[in-house]
């Protein structure tokens, strides 16, 4: 029996057209048997979460055998206070990336086995790429 791959991304509501190109390029360039790629997604509120699952309807269509789960992030009170105070401290609104250490989003990808619990070996994706290749070279790497 084939592995399962599971590619994890993580998106909000700004990103879900690069989220869709970059899931529908993995699939179009992948040769694997579309049964055994599962990609779990982290999402920053419900409102993102409906838009998704409208949005991968019409990727079901053309990938019937591709499983996708999505859940919805939602950070911890520690993560919240964290972040507040990257926000506060005046040398980080200087950092160019401030907007990026300040979304609670970026954040999200390190949480996919609380979400994910049968999570095992993933392939994680950011939002914004495009996958030329099979997916199954990359996975295949580590052994």
């Amino acid at each position: 029996m084939p592995d399962l791959i599971d590619i994890c991304m993580c998106s909000d509501y700004n990103y879900l057209k690069p989220t869709i190109v970059a899931i529908n390029s993995t699939l179009l360039n992948s040769k694997y048997n579309h049964s055994f790629i599962r990609i779990n997604i982290l999402c920053d509120n419900v409102k993102t979460k409906n838009e998704l699952e409208n949005l991968l309807v019409k990727i079901k269509t053309k990938f019937p055998k591709i499983i996708f789960r999505i859940s919805v992030f939602l950070p911890s009170l520690k993560l919240k206070q964290l972040i507040k105070k990257i926000s506060n401290n005046k040398k980080s609104k200087k950092l160019g990336s401030y907007n990026i250490n300040t979304n609670i989003s970026n954040y999200s990808r390190f949480y996919f086995k609380e979400h994910f619990i049968d999570l095992g070996r993933i392939i994680y994706l950011d939002s914004d790429i495009l996958v030329l290749g099979d997916i199954y070279n990359l996975y295949k790497l580590h052994d």
